[in-house]
């Protein structure tokens, strides 16, 4: 498995807890009322259906600043206007996951899903419950705000604290390639997916 894929299992498994926890993600018409036997409600972890993880297809810009207008475009699509969509934007991410959050209607949701360049919208979640944090870079009066590690420390954290394991499991493929127990294949796909996660590793320190 690759660094990427291995961040984009984090990222599910993040904006995912509603599944795990018996919730299906099939429909945008989920209720966030509390469920019997379930001492807690959606909204506890900021999943309130007025916040929604908007995925977004690669290839993306290369600046925050190209990202950020591209996502703006995207959401005008059902805002009517950029500068409506700037007001809707609440975070962005540029670096390890393409995103941005937005404050919009369950039926705007709905209508995003079909939007090119969105890959999926999802209800958002606290990365953070204590501090009430979605995650990513912080989009406040429509602007980025200037960039800063802290943003993208959920993931750094993460990899610090797998990457002893990573690169184990790494190294134990390579010597059984070596061996001839795993036929060499694939391996073009694999630059190609390290390629474009290069960004992200970099700023990892992978």
């Amino acid at each position: 498995m690759t660094n990427a894929q291995r961040v984009v299992g984090l990222l599910r498994s993040v904006r995912g807890f509603a599944s795990a926890s018996g919730y299906s993600r099939t429909t945008v018409g989920l209720s966030p009322d509390p469920v019997e036997g379930i001492p807690w409600r959606l909204e506890d972890f900021g999943t309130d259906y007025k916040h929604w993880f908007v995925s977004v297809k690669e290839p993306v810009p290369e600046t925050r600043e190209e990202m950020a207008a591209h996502c703006v475009k995207i959401l005008s699509a059902i805002t009517g206007s950029e500068d409506e969509a700037r007001k809707k934007m609440y975070m962005i991410s540029t670096r390890c996951y393409y995103a941005f959050g937005a404050l919009i209607s369950r039926e705007e949701a709905q209508e995003l899903k079909k939007v090119p360049h969105v890959k999926d919208v999802l209800p958002d979640s606290y990365v953070n419950r204590e501090t009430k944090d979605y995650g990513g870079e912080p989009f406040f009066d429509g602007q980025l705000v200037p960039y800063d590690p802290k943003y993208h420390k959920f993931f750094d954290d993460f990899w610090a604290a797998n990457r002893a394991e990573a690169e184990a499991r790494d190294k134990e493929e390579a010597e059984a390639r070596a061996r001839g127990d795993i036929e060499t294949d694939e391996e073009d796909d694999d630059d190609d997916d390290d390629s474009k996660s290069k960004e992200c590793k970099s700023f990892l320190s992978i």
